[in-house]
């Protein structure tokens, strides 16, 4: 039987145990709110399957502006937490970078697994997600 984690590294890491269920989470709730924050300001969409019938290029504004204030306020306050947990650890560290090379871009990168955890740790504890099973703290 296949597993839907299989498909990225991060799962494939939880899989494995090497991160838990709480950071897998938080490592999908970051990759949702950096897409919204991307498609906000108007970044590249990530890749993937082409439709050669589809209309060329895209409008520059954004039709829900309530959407859009959200995803921003969202992505700040994401950034901003680990932005604190790097300066806390006395900016040693790539927490950035594997959070976008590993959630982001899904690169199989296991040297960046132990900064991985730190930095999906304190996105946990910023979403306030329970310990024990991942799920977003009442």
């Amino acid at each position: 039987m296949l597993d839907q984690f299989a498909g990225s590294f991060v799962g494939r890491c939880y899989l494995a145990g090497q991160l838990t269920r709480m950071q897998v989470e938080a490592a999908q709730i970051y990759h949702q709110e950096r897409s919204n924050y991307s498609t906000v300001c108007g970044g590249p969409k990530a890749a993937g399957a082409v439709n050669l019938n589809a209309t060329k290029g895209a409008p520059n504004d954004i039709e829900n502006l309530e959407f859009a204030a959200r995803a921003r306020e969202a992505y700040d306050a994401s950034y901003k937490a680990i932005w604190a947990k790097q300066s806390q650890i006395r900016l040693r560290g790539q927490l950035f970078a594997s959070l976008t090379l590993a959630v982001i871009e899904d690169k199989p990168l296991p040297h960046l697994l132990p900064w991985l955890r730190i930095a999906l740790d304190a996105l946990a504890v910023h979403y306030r997600l329970d310990r024990e099973n991942g799920k977003a703290a009442a």
